[in-house]
């Protein structure tokens, strides 16, 4: 995929691979689950049931839907990080970066919104001191994986609208790009004062790696 050039418009390749990876998401069924989570499952009454519940017109819900997600995830939790006598400095950063970003009550909203709609997705970003982890909803962030490795995520974006503007933030492993467009159709350059285009993300002369942690229930074998 060609790179984007400073002063230029988001080229009609990468453009089209968004309109494409967004329009294929089951926003419909995110919607469907979440409200089966939550009891609202129009289930319909039959003659039969109407006439032992006195007659009611009204839908009759056995919420088991909410149970089965909320025991499936609270077997899911981590505790900590350990790395050895030798690797106590590392492991102690790491804690304290958990901590910073309240992954304690993070780490169960992502996988509930995993459990519930398949998958979910953890962002970071640098504040200025330290990296930041957010939790994101699938609707808002399209990953792309690697052909050759699966595994491999190869670059993401994330699509929000904010206004008349629909906002677009590429993750490459090497940089990060922002974009903006009335229509999601031609994207132009997002620029922000004081923050350079696009945001360098290397380390020593290497790429960090696209920072976005994809949470799934099971591998698209679509």
């Amino acid at each position: 995929m060609a790179e984007e050039q400073m002063g230029m418009a988001l080229n009609p390749e990468t453009a089209t691979w968004v309109k494409e990876a967004f329009g294929a998401k089951p926003t419909a069924d995110y919607t469907k689950h979440l409200e089966y989570y939550k009891g609202t499952q129009n289930a319909q009454l039959t003659t039969r049931l109407r006439r032992i519940l006195g007659g009611s017109d009204k839908n009759f819900n056995a919420n088991h839907c909410e149970a089965i997600v909320d025991a499936l995830i609270n077997r899911l939790e981590v505790l900590g990080f350990e790395a050895g006598a030798e690797g106590k400095e590392f492991s102690d950063w790491v804690n304290a970066l958990w901590d910073d970003n309240r992954m304690d009550k993070a780490q169960v909203d992502t996988h509930r919104a995993a459990a519930i709609k398949g998958e979910a997705f953890i962002v970071v970003d640098w504040n200025g001191e330290r990296p930041r982890l957010s939790l994101n909803q699938p609707e808002l962030i399209a990953p792309r994986y690697s052909q050759e490795d699966p595994d491999v995520m190869e670059m993401a974006a994330k699509q929000w609208k904010m206004g008349d503007r629909e906002l677009l933030t590429l993750y490459y492993p090497d940089r990060i790009e922002k974009w903006e467009s009335r229509n999601a159709t031609v994207w132009e350059q997002r620029l922000i004062e004081g923050e350079e285009w696009p945001i360098d993300w290397m380390l020593d002369g290497e790429p960090i790696g696209v920072p976005i942690a994809h949470f799934r229930n099971q591998m698209d074998l679509s």
